[in-house]
Parts: structure tokens; C-alpha cells; sequence
């Protein structure tokens, strides 16, 4: 069942990548207990163009603005993006189906997870009590990036390292999303955050 807090915006539904399932598991900072329900969490994602609707707006790349129609160079500021916000349940536990991101350049795989403490959000606060970026594996990126859908992501990811992406390189150890699973039948991904 659909929490009221759920939500999902897509600004088109041309943006089919490979399942992903984040099975989100949200502690308490101070006590180490699972959050309490109804703790929101937001994702933020590139699709699999490597598109994010809170990136400034670039220019289409020709090949896949011939495929969607659209004269080449236009802004795509009209692109499907993923953002959405769901609710734990008692145990600090929220599975998000989502696809897997696609890669923008510069800028390693990941997902942006905000965590709200619980009615913040319905209350106006649009500051989360913690902030992540989960970066993925580079295989699960490299298979899902076999894809037709992820067709703009090679180039970019091609061009990268974990280690390189200043977001993840001063890191002694990112927080790397646990995966398990294949482009087939979809991933799994498992993380855990603190807030």
C-alpha cells in the first residue's frame, strides 16, 4: 500500500533502464534503532541518458534527441527524471523500485538519499536530517550499460573512476550500494543510512 508520502515524477515514460530495487534500511544516529515510521527518504537519480532534473539544463545529444523527435541541441529540460519519497515502516525498512542511473559526465553512477525525520516533510521542512550519495558498483554499471536505454551513459562512464569523481575520490572508503542480480532479472541493491 501507498504511503501519503509517496510520490514519483516522471517528466516522460521513454526513459526504460534496468530494474533496481533499493531496499533502504534507516538507524537511528543516536540510539542505533531503526528509524521511526514513518521517516521519510528521498532518492535522486540521473536516467539512463544520465539526465537529473536538478542538474542544469544541457544540450541534447543528437543521436538521442533523433530517437525521441526532438530537434538536435534543444535544452532538456523536459527529460524523465526520478525523484521520489517514501516512508519506513517499523523495522526502519523502505524498498523503492527505481531503474539503474544512468551516468552524467564527471560524475561517477550514484543515487542522492535524503533522509527526513518523520512529519518533517509534512510540516514544510525541506532540510533532510542526512544527506548521501551511494555510488554502484562498476560492474553492475558496465552490464546495465549494455542496454539500448543507457546508450548516452558510455561515453561518460567510459571517461571515469570512482576515485576520480571528486564527489567519491577523497573518500577513504565510499559507501558503496551491496548489489546482487542481473540486467535480466533486475538488481537488488541493500544500503544502509544513519540519521
Amino acid at each position: 500500500m501507498l504511503s501519503f508520502l509517496e510520490r514519483s515524477h516522471r517528466a516522460d515514460d521513454d526513459a526504460e533502464g534496468v530494474p533496481l530495487l533499493l531496499k533502504v534500511r534507516v538507524t537511528d544516529l543516536r540510539t542505533g534503532q531503526p528509524a521511526a515510521s514513518g521517516t521519510a527518504v528521498r532518492i535522486t537519480q540521473c536516467d539512463p541518458d544520465g539526465f537529473c532534473y536538478h542538474r542544469p539544463a544541457r544540450l541534447d545529444h543528437p543521436a538521442s534527441a533523433a530517437r525521441r523527435g526532438h530537434p538536435a541541441g534543444t535544452a532538456r529540460i523536459d527529460r524523465a527524471f526520478i525523484d521520489s519519497v517514501h516512508s519506513v515502516d517499523s523495522a526502519g525498512l523502505v524498498d523503492i523500485a527505481t531503474t539503474v542511473p544512468g551516468c552524467s559526465p564527471g560524475r561517477w553512477p550514484h543515487i542522492h538519499v535524503e533522509v527526513f525525520s518523520y512529519g518533517s516533510l509534512i510540516q514544510g521542512d525541506r532540510h533532510p536530517a542526512t544527506s548521501v550519495r551511494i555510488p554502484l558498483p562498476a560492474d553492475v554499471c558496465e552490464r546495465a550499460y549494455r542496454r539500448p536505454a543507457y546508450v548516452d551513459s558510455r561515453a561518460p562512464f567510459g571517461e571515469l573512476t570512482l576515485g576520480g569523481d571528486a564527489q567519491f575520490g577523497d573518500l577513504h572508503r565510499p559507501l558503496l550500494a551491496d548489489v546482487t542480480g542481473g540486467v535480466g532479472t533486475g538488481f537488488v541493491a541493500r544500503i544502509a543510512v544513519a540519521a
